[in-house]
């Protein structure tokens, strides 16, 4: 497949996967089934009725208070408005690169014990591209990296990931071939983090599903997808940044 051939395929995946993943956080409902609405506090989670956003409400609640804590904070707030709606374009690559490097068909638990650090970065203004939300930004790096580590880069915020973390991935929930991957991408700017974190449910059946239609590694899957262009091998070197960044 030619690099043309490929991004035109990411552009028509994109928009099939996104019925989906802009759907009802609760029950799933698209928007051609019902009238969506965003959360008031966060703006990021969508439902299509007050009553399925009262039912999630006990598993948004501590997410969507920080997201609205790190919205006030002044240095923040026109980066991560912009690094949100980044992550929401892109939702449906970001799902499927967590189920695949978290490799959750070879062991369900990492989903408990990893989080998929994605690193990006502004791209130029004068770059046209840039001036598209979905372009916004170019993914220069991406790795695993075990809780704890990510937990000391990200400060603050830790234990309510670490909740978050432990509520979507229960025992009872993991016996049935089911949970959620944590995806945080990180816009970086300077030591001080600005991300945006998300979980993304999956089923073994799903994932095995999944692996069969990828060919490509990964991360050169995630790089073509989030930067429009087919990655260079420059670009693919792990550049072992978290060694340098983690405390």
């Amino acid at each position: 497949m030619s690099a043309k051939q490929l991004i035109r395929q990411y552009k028509k995946d994109i928009k099939e996967l996104r019925k989906y993943y802009d759907g009802c956080r609760y029950c799933g409902k698209t928007k051609e089934e019902a009238k969506l609405q965003l959360c008031a506090g966060c703006g990021l989670h969508r439902y299509c009725s007050k009553d399925c956003q009262r039912k999630a409400w006990p598993k948004h609640k501590e997410m969507c208070q920080q997201n609205q804590r790190n919205m006030q904070l002044p240095d923040k707030q026109a980066g991560l408005k912009r690094l949100n709606t980044f992550t929401q374009k892109h939702k449906p690559h970001l799902h499927v690169a967590g189920i695949r490097a978290l490799d959750i068909l070879e062991d369900i638990g990492n989903c408990k014990e990893r989080v998929l650090l994605v690193m990006i970065r502004e791209r130029d203004a004068s770059d046209p591209a840039s001036r598209k939300a979905e372009r916004a930004f170019r993914c220069f790096d991406a790795k695993v990296v075990d809780l704890d580590v990510f937990c000391g880069i990200q400060g603050n915020i830790a234990g309510t990931i670490g909740k978050e973390i432990e509520r979507s991935n229960t025992a009872e929930k993991l016996a049935k071939g089911q949970g959620s991957v944590f995806v945080a991408v990180w816009l970086f700017e300077s030591a001080d983090p600005t991300m945006s974190i998300c979980g993304y449910p999956f089923s073994i059946d799903a994932a095995e599903d999944m692996e069969k239609k990828k060919a490509a590694p990964w991360r050169e899957d995630l790089f073509a997808a989030l930067n429009w262009e087919v990655p260079t091998e420059e670009e693919l070197e792990d550049r072992n940044l978290i060694v340098v960044l983690s405390p």
